[in-house]
Order: structure tokens, then sequence, then C-alpha cells
């Protein structure tokens, strides 16, 4: 057996710093953040529902200039961008033994909304650029279907016209899961304004840093005022979001307080008027290191649907012919060179996003049959390499992650032949061939 260790010996590193992460602190952080919690506190008051008008407030000023910066009718800031889908699914009704069908590569808070809107996620395959396949989507809709939850994941779109064109087929609405992809367009329309509901976050490592929060955007008035109700605006405060006569009633809906306090409301506020620029910055070093990797025949890089529907925060790739053991091997050489890499197969450190981990999903399933459940998504991951690009990259970083790419590269090249020695490199699995049933197991029956 190979010794996974070797690629990971000193050899003399490209770089000793860290990588550049939010969690690292490179973040859009500095002085209008600072003025803006000085403004709240010395305000005295933290909750957003006060005697003042909305637009007195800081969260109320944040929506509205949500709604102006995207384009949109509606916007609620709630608590996180968990809240924010979960609040989506409950003000469309979705509840108890209903189904979400659930993009496969996603976060898992993802697939946990669906659960605490009391529905059930089922999850559908990807294709080859690890988006919802819109074949396994059709396939997995039943009766039982009453939304879709497309996730816009590591800042990249699929094919997202035909699966808006399917859903209003079969009269499903489709919630988008921009978290990922805040501040990304296609078609010169932002992600998150094509569904019925779109939801975002502003965590920390988001296009908008609020530590923690999120919103929800919208064009539906009647699900707007039902996100507000559902969120906390109780005791008469929906009317402080409407301009016009209210058609939902608070005392039919839960009061589930996801509401954004004054304190985010004002950081996200500085946030957005940051936000154009974070986005070209984000563009701009995508581009130079999506190019500069393309020159390398072994390098397969995963792709929006439409190559300008990209966020940009990280570059995520396989090796032509890899398997797992390759992934894991390149990831380490990376990472031993200084560049904060990751792979998704079984064979690296547990990476939360391969769905094979979400066993809240699969209680009753061991780790390899929950692989077989979705075969073109486990083929596709354990193969795949990740690199986060923040927004504070340098010219020197880049430089960086291109020398490191290099040296890793001339490493695996010299492994040759021993790479696959035990493991055996399959086709691509085509959605065609693959059995419905054997592709979806119901985790609760």
């Amino acid at each position: 057996m190979y010794n996974l260790d070797e690629l990971s010996k000193p050899t003399g590193p490209i770089r000793s710093k860290p990588w550049p992460t939010y969690d690292n602190g490179n973040v859009f952080i500095d002085n209008k953040e600072a003025e803006a919690a000085t403004r709240v506190i010395g305000s005295k008051l933290l909750f957003r529902y006060d005697s003042r008008d909305l637009q007195e407030s800081e969260v109320g000023r944040f929506e509205s200039s949500l709604c102006r910066f995207f384009g949109v009718r509606h916007a609620l800031a709630v608590s996180s961008g968990t809240a924010a889908l979960a609040l989506s699914f409950m003000a469309l009704g979705v509840g108890n033994g209903d189904e979400v069908l659930c993009s496969g590569f996603a976060f898992p808070a993802s697939p946990s909304s669906i659960l605490l809107a009391g529905a059930r996620p089922v999850l559908v395959d990807v294709d080859e650029n690890m988006h919802m396949d819109p074949c396994d989507l059709e396939r997995k809709i039943t009766s039982r279907t009453k939304a879709i939850l497309v996730v816009h994941m590591r800042g990249q779109c699929g094919d997202l016209r035909r699966l808006v064109d399917l859903a209003s087929a079969r009269g499903l609405p489709l919630v988008e899961d921009a978290v990922p992809i805040l501040g990304a367009k296609l078609d010169g329309r932002y992600l998150g304004t094509f569904g019925a509901l779109g939801a975002f976050s502003t965590q920390s490592d988001k296009s908008l840093n609020t530590g923690e929060g999120g919103f929800i955007l919208t064009n539906n008035t009647r699900l707007f005022e039902r996100a507000i109700v559902l969120s906390g605006a109780y005791e008469g405060r929906l009317r402080k979001h409407c301009e016009w006569e209210p058609h939902t009633d608070e005392l039919e809906l839960p009061l589930y307080n996801f509401r954004m306090d004054e304190l985010r409301g004002a950081i996200a506020l500085s946030q957005l008027a940051k936000l154009p620029h974070r986005l070209h910055v984000l563009k701009r070093n995508y581009s130079i290191i999506r190019d500069r990797l393309s020159r390398w025949d072994e390098v397969i890089l995963r792709q929006s649907h439409d190559s300008n529907a990209t966020l940009g925060d990280s570059i995520i790739f396989r090796l032509r012919d890899s398997d797992a053991v390759t992934a894991r091997l390149f990831t380490d050489a990376l990472c031993s060179e200084g560049i904060g890499a990751r792979c998704f197969g079984p064979l690296g450190r547990l990476n939360v996003r391969s769905y094979w981990n979400w066993k809240f999903l699969f209680p009753a399933m061991s780790t390899d049959q929950i692989r077989a459940t979705l075969p073109r998504a486990t083929y596709l991951l354990d193969r795949t390499v990740d690199i986060p690009l923040s927004p504070t990259l340098k010219a020197e970083d880049i430089e960086d992650l291109i020398c490191a790419f290099g040296k890793a590269l001339n490493r695996i090249r010299r492994l040759g032949p021993r790479l696959t020695l035990n493991y055996q490199v399959a086709p691509l699995p085509s959605v065609e061939s693959l059995d419905v049933h054997a592709a979806y197991t119901s985790p609760v029956d």
C-alpha cells in the first residue's frame, strides 16, 4: 500500500504564513464597521422593532438597500442563512409529510433547513460539473414533492434556467440557496432572484460579513408577509413592513424569532456599500488563477453553466484520470507548500460538504451504503480538490498558489503508476444508466 504521508515530508515549502481565510482574520472589516457598531451602542436601541419607524432602524435601512441593490420588491433580514432557508419553506407552507428535492453537493445546513421546516430532504445527483442534474431531479419528483432547493455551491451556478422552467412546468416552487454565491449574476441578474425566494447568509466567510446573519429576497408579497410573521414580527409589527393592508393573520402562524438585531444590521449596511469592490476583487483574482491553472492539461476545473455566473471565492478542480488517492495526495502536497487546500473524498480530512457525512439523513445506513445513493456525486467528490480564495488575496499569494500547484503536479507525475496500484479508476456514471430506486434512499418512512 502506498504511504500517504510521503508527500507531506518537509521539502522547503513555498510559503510559511497561513493561507488567507476568514478564520485567519482575512476579512473586509475596518473603521466603518466599528463606527456602525458604536452608533448602535450609543443609541441604546439594539432590537430591530421598537418605537421607531422601520426606515429609522439599522435593519430596516439594510433591507431597503438590499431591495435597491438586487432589484427586488421585498427583503427580510434574519438571524442566519439557515434561518433564511427554513423560513422560505415555512412561508411556502412546506411541512410534515412533504419532500423537498435538494442538491446533493451542498453544505449540511441546506438539508438541515428542510428538516427545520418539518419536511424531508431528497438528495438529487449532480452533473459533470457537480451542479444539480435536471434529469435526476425530474426522475425523483413524486406526489410528495412540494419544493425544489437549488444550491449554488462554492460560488458557481448550474443550469438554472432549465431548472426554473422544469419547476414551473411541474407546478413546484423553486428556492435558491444563494448563501454560497452572494453577489454573482446570471445574464445580468443576481442569483437568488430567479426562484420564488432566495436565501442568503452574512456569516463571516460570505460576501457580506456580520459574523452571523442572513436575509431573504422575494417579489411575492404574500410569501414576504408570511416570512415576516414567522421570523418574529408579532404584536402588529408586520405592519411596519407594509405600505399596503396586510393579508396575513399573524395569529395563524407560529413565531420562530429568527430576527436580525440592530448591531448586525448596522454592520451589514456598511458591508453592503463595499460589496461591489469585493465582488470585483474576487472576480479578478479568480480569472487570473483559472486562466493560469488551465494551462496544465491534467487540470479539470469545475465550471458554472454560464462562465460569468461565478463568485470566485474558491477554485474547485480534479486531475484528469485521477482517483480518491490522487486527490488526497495532491491535497497533502498543496498543504505542505502552505496552500489551504481540501479534498472532498473519503481519504482526506473529514469534509462536511460530502453528503455521505450527513449521517443525520441516513440513520440506519453505513457510509458505503450512503455513498451508493448518489453515484455521480460520489465519483466526482472522491476526485475533487477545493482551494478557498479570500478577497484579501494579494498578487504574491496568487504567485505562491501557482508555484505550489506546479510543484505538487511534478511530485504527482513522478509517482506515476504507483498511484493506481490499489485503486481502480472507473468512468463517470451517466444518469441514464442509474437505477432511480437504488439512487434514492428515503431517510425516514
